[in-house]
């Protein structure tokens, strides 16, 4: 059964795309300043250490050391490894991209005490893109193939919660701004859809043609 690319996914990557140049080429108007710096000085006042504890753990998730041994977990435990490869390298290509724009853009961090070791420039949130990419790849890869309905669920709403939550470590932990970690999440969620389109688009149709052939 062929399948066809949907408006929403279209959309969606448009929409996300738009957001991040929007953010990227307008972090230092007023609007998008008071918004940064109203929340750095929240967090100045109600910083908790035992969250400081919380969100240094999650953060880590997100650190480039336990990707690569995560890719490595996933390429050994999942049967089709060509996509657990892919992966890796999309992940890989994400976070090239991502310091590209960091080193043109050239926005640095927060002026006050980070919580978190952190190095190079703000924007966009290396983490929270990563986050986006990797954890969102595992769910339209592997997660959207459980049979069981619950369990796939389940791993949607996992997944999903440890995407959001990289991203609000970076801002509690005092190394991005807010908007940092939104244009992150913005430019991995316009990859992903990227990746989405082409999968279904392509890759599905030309895999269902072939099983077909095999079947005839």
């Amino acid at each position: 059964m062929k399948k066809y690319v949907s408006k929403r996914s279209v959309i969606l990557m448009l929409g996300a795309l738009s957001l991040f140049l929007y953010l990227i080429n307008n972090f230092s108007i007023l609007f998008i300043r008071q918004i940064d710096e109203k929340m750095i000085d929240w967090l100045l006042e109600h910083t908790n250490y035992f969250m400081i504890y919380v969100f240094e753990v999650i953060t880590v998730f997100a650190n480039w050391q336990v990707i690569i041994l995560l890719s490595f977990l996933l390429i050994a435990l999942v049967r089709d490894k060509v996509l657990a490869v892919l992966t890796s390298i999309i992940t890989g290509f994400g976070f090239l991209i991502n310091e590209t724009f960091k080193q043109t853009y050239a926005r640095p961090r927060p002026t006050v005490i980070h919580l978190s070791n952190a190095s190079g420039y703000s924007m966009p949130s290396g983490h929270s893109l990563t986050a986006m990419v990797f954890y969102g790849l595992i769910i339209i890869f592997f997660a959207s193939q459980i049979k069981d309905k619950k369990y796939r669920i389940l791993s949607y709403v996992l997944l999903s919660i440890l995407i959001a939550l990289i991203g609000l470590s970076r801002i509690y932990l005092r190394v991005h701004y807010v908007s940092d970690v939104i244009a992150g999440f913005s430019l991995g969620i316009g990859i992903l859809t990227i990746v989405y389109l082409l999968k279904v688009g392509i890759f599905d149709n030309i895999k269902t043609y072939i099983e077909g052939e095999e079947v005839e």
